[in-house]
């Protein structure tokens, strides 16, 4: 039973690089083709923006909570 599985194995791995050989021979060089006469498209390209960045603000008002909650013990006391 094992020596059939290890078979088994050996026979799917042996037809999985046969078929991978012949995909590769068969189409390496069609796309090596395409590769070589394919040009790149034009692009623009824009320099950085230099400016000066703000790390802080400082504010009038305060900051409030929009909602609140209140924790409190449901036990009573002595």
């Amino acid at each position: 039973m094992k020596r059939n599985t290890i078979s088994i194995g050996i026979a799917v791995a042996l037809i999985g690089l046969g078929s991978f050989s012949a995909y590769h021979f068969a189409y390496a060089d069609k796309q090596q083709e395409v590769t070589q006469n394919q040009q790149f498209p034009a692009v623009i390209v824009s320099h950085p923006a230099i400016e000066n960045i703000t790390e802080w603000q400082q504010y009038a008002g305060r900051f409030v909570a929009v909602n609140n909650v209140d924790i409190r013990s449901r036990v009573s006391a002595i």
